[in-house]
C-alpha cells in the first residue's frame, strides 16, 4: 500500500512553516507568526506574504479565525499530523456528495488489488470493531 500521506505532502513548505508557528504558539496573529518565521530566516518574508498564506489556510479549512480589532486571531483546526486526515476526509465527503455510491464503488475498485489495503478496509468496517476512525500509519 502507498505510504500514508503526511502534513508535509498536503501543505506547501511555507504553509507548513506557518502551521508550525501556529501549533507552537497556539492562538496567533499574523504579526506573531510573521515575527516567529522571520526569526529563523536569513531572507525575511513580507508581512503580506504571511497574511496571504494564513488567509489561504483559513480558506482551506486548516485554520480557524476570529475577528479581533482590525485583524484576526488564528487557531489550528487540528494538531500536528492531522492535516492530511482532515484534507482527505473533506475530499472524500465531497466525492460522496457529488457521486454517491459510484464514489464508493470506485474506491473499492482502486484498493481491490492491494491486499494490505483490503485487510485494513475489512478491519475498519467490521461491525463490532472499535476502529471507527481512520488509522494513521
Amino acid at each position: 500500500m502507498a505510504k500514508s500521506a503526511s502534513d508535509n505532502h498536503v501543505l506547501r513548505p511555507l504553509e507548513l512553516q506557518v502551521m508550525e508557528a501556529v501549533w507552537s504558539q497556539g492562538a496567533s496573529t499574523v504579526a506573531s507568526v510573521h515575527q516567529r518565521i522571520n526569526s529563523r530566516r536569513q531572507v525575511p518574508l513580507a508581512y503580506t506574504t504571511v497574511m496571504t498564506v494564513m488567509s489561504r489556510l483559513f480558506d482551506k479549512g486548516v485554520l480557524a479565525r476570529t475577528k479581533e480589532g482590525r485583524g484576526y486571531t488564528y487557531k489550528a483546526i487540528t494538531e500536528r499530523g492531522g492535516i492530511a486526515h482532515l484534507v482527505a476526509t473533506r475530499r472524500i465527503r465531497s466525492l460522496l456528495t457529488d457521486f454517491g455510491p459510484v464514489a464508493v464503488t470506485a474506491f473499492v475498485d482502486q484498493v481491490a488489488d492491494d491486499p494490505e489495503a483490503m485487510r485494513l478496509l475489512a478491519r475498519l468496517t467490521e461491525p463490532d470493531s472499535d476502529n471507527g476512525h481512520a488509522v494513521q500509519d
